[in-house]
């Protein structure tokens, strides 16, 4: 008996790696678990791409697989048991990496769900400045919201912006902060909107709380930033096509390499000379030429050996009358 789920991921990424964990389960876990992906494009269907090809698996332990570097953009998992049993949790690694549908539809970047993370944070002991990272766009207005907070929240906030390459921008040495939001009060336990005038993309946010203070939520409404160079611009469903495609290109390449190393292999193991193909037609003529001339001489040569029959039959009779 095999038994099957489908996973609707979180959010759009690439993976690194799974965790299968049959805790708890000793006789009732399966014995191999298969693994495909969901790759999504603009076709009428996706393709499912295959992640654990069939693999076994322990019981009652966190069975752990890396996956290779693989660039490709997943939105579902499928995972096949067999036979089927109990699996306690089913961790799926990997990094947020947002396949944009709309480049031109306003998203907020600093959504976790597309990527965005706390590199940096501050607190009594330690001045650190917090930086939330997202990815690269061009934020036409940030979201506070304290909601739940009102004995507590800050009564003035501050954000910067920057534009780099690195996660951690303070590891940047060129990294230059530009104040998008000036110092303002911030109004407890509600939800305040902020146009943003700055045109060009940011990569980071820099929240400074004037004093420390709860914030509940952050929202950078923007659009995604897309550069000239292909290298660093945004996934679409586009580009996530073009890599499949460029995949099955490679697949039909290797496949005709193989067939015709097959075809080598073979010519140099049996090979088809047309000598011996010369050699086999003049031999099968000559015996069928000998065979038609012994056939011709039979029919031509006269009979001349005695009448044996009335000989064997006086014989015969001469014995008995002796």
């Amino acid at each position: 008996m095999v038994g099957n789920v489908v996973i609707t991921l979180g959010c759009t990424g690439t993976i690194t790696g799974f965790d299968i964990d049959t805790t708890g389960f000793m006789d009732a876990s399966p014995s191999n678990v298969l693994v495909e992906g969901y790759v999504e494009n603009q076709r009428e269907e996706g393709k499912w791409i295959i992640l654990l090809p069939n693999v076994p698996i322990e019981m009652n332990s966190h069975n752990f697989y890396k996956i290779q570097h693989d660039p490709r953009i997943y939105s579902r998992l499928r995972l096949t048991t067999a036979p089927g049993g109990g699996i306690a949790r089913f961790r799926c690694y990997g990094q947020v990496f947002p396949v944009w549908t709309n480049l031109n539809h306003e998203y907020n970047l600093a959504s976790a769900n597309l990527g965005s993370q706390i590199v940096r944070w501050t607190d009594a002991e330690y001045a650190n400045k917090p930086n939330i990272l997202l990815d690269r766009g061009t934020s036409h207005a940030i979201v506070i919201d304290t909601s739940g907070f009102e004995g507590n929240s800050p009564s003035h906030i501050q954000i910067d912006g920057c534009n780099s390459d690195e996660i951690d921008p303070y590891m940047d040495p060129s990294v230059e902060w530009f104040t998008l939001i000036k110092a303002t009060p911030c109004q407890p336990n509600d939800k305040t909107v902020h146009p943003i005038i700055y045109g060009l993309p940011v990569s980071h946010l820099k929240l400074t709380l004037f004093p420390d203070g709860g914030i509940q939520q952050v929202q950078a409404l923007g659009i995604p930033y897309v550069k000239d160079d292909e290298e660093d611009a945004v996934m679409t469903l586009n580009e996530n096509e073009a890599i499949i495609r460029e995949e099955e290109k490679e697949q039909d390449a290797e496949k005709q390499l193989d067939n015709q190393i097959s075809k080598e292999i073979n010519h140099l193991l049996f090979p088809k000379s047309s000598d011996n193909t010369t050699i086999v037609k003049t031999i099968t003529t000559k015996k069928r030429k000998s065979v038609e001339l012994t056939e011709r001489s039979v029919l031509k040569k006269p009979s001349t050996a005695p009448d044996t029959k009335p000989n064997r039959t006086s014989k015969r009779i001469k014995s008995k009358l002796t």
